[in-house]
């Protein structure tokens, strides 16, 4: 599977427990759960969608079926949003 990349026409920060990320191109802005920050912030560092699901389990005592399904979801707005590339 491909690396996800982050759109360069973004910015991201952290407030508090939430992220905020703003398209360039669109002058969108999104406020990211606590949860989905922490995937953002993961799929920063590069990590693969799985192991995101992984740590996302663990950390928010998930089951993994679910935590893959949520982190699935969320990278396929984040691609439908152009706030990603890749990951096919």
């Amino acid at each position: 599977m491909e690396a996800l990349a982050l759109s360069t026409k973004i910015i991201a920060r952290r407030l508090g427990d939430e992220m905020v990320v703003v398209n360039l191109t669109d002058e969108q802005v999104y406020a990211l759960s606590p949860s989905a920050a922490r995937c953002w912030e993961l799929l920063v560092e590069g990590v693969a969608s799985t192991e995101i699901s992984d740590k996302l389990a663990e950390h928010f005592d998930v089951d993994s079926a679910t935590a893959r399904r949520s982190v699935e979801e969320f990278i396929g707005r984040l691609r439908a949003a152009g706030l990603v590339e890749g990951g096919s």
